[in-house]
């Protein structure tokens, strides 16, 4: 029990310092003791699962603010996964735009730059295609489009 307790306990520390910023999960309620940290529903899908229809709809401002949350979200201590880089830990909708779900605290003192990349890299490989859409010309120097093999 004590490995969930700390588990937990690192979640909720991730989710309170995650709290009111828009384009993060929400944490709602948690117990360390009890293991159980709730977070708000998102409404959407995940980015991986979006169809190319469904890539074409987002907004500039939506793409902008992405990175906006990306890079907000680093300043404050916020780690994001680097194992999971397959879009399933981005929610997406086109009432709200983008949503990053599963964040930590950076325990593993990644630097910043490495733990922004970690935070782009999220949209896996539908940043190919977003890079298309929106042109590498705006998004080039975060995300590194043009070397395709980073995705």
């Amino acid at each position: 029990m004590r490995n969930t307790v700390a588990a937990t306990q690192r979640k909720i520390d991730a989710g309170l310092r995650g709290l009111n910023i828009s384009g993060l999960e929400q944490i709602q309620s948690a117990s360390a003791e009890d293991a159980v940290a709730i977070y708000t529903f998102i409404d959407g899908q995940t980015v991986c699962s979006m169809s190319d229809t469904d890539i074409e709809s987002i907004s500039d401002s939506q793409m902008t603010a992405f990175f906006e949350v990306v890079d907000m979200a680093v300043e404050m201590g916020i780690q994001f996964d680097p194992w999971n880089q397959d879009g399933s830990n981005v929610m997406y909708s086109a009432d709200t735009g983008f949503t990053l779900i599963d964040y930590f605290v950076d325990y593993t003192r990644t630097t910043k730059e490495e733990n922004r990349l970690n935070g782009y890299r999220a949209l896996g490989s539908q940043a190919i295609n977003l890079a298309r859409i929106f042109g590498t010309e705006n998004y080039d120097f975060q995300m590194e489009w043009s070397r395709i093999e980073d995705f």
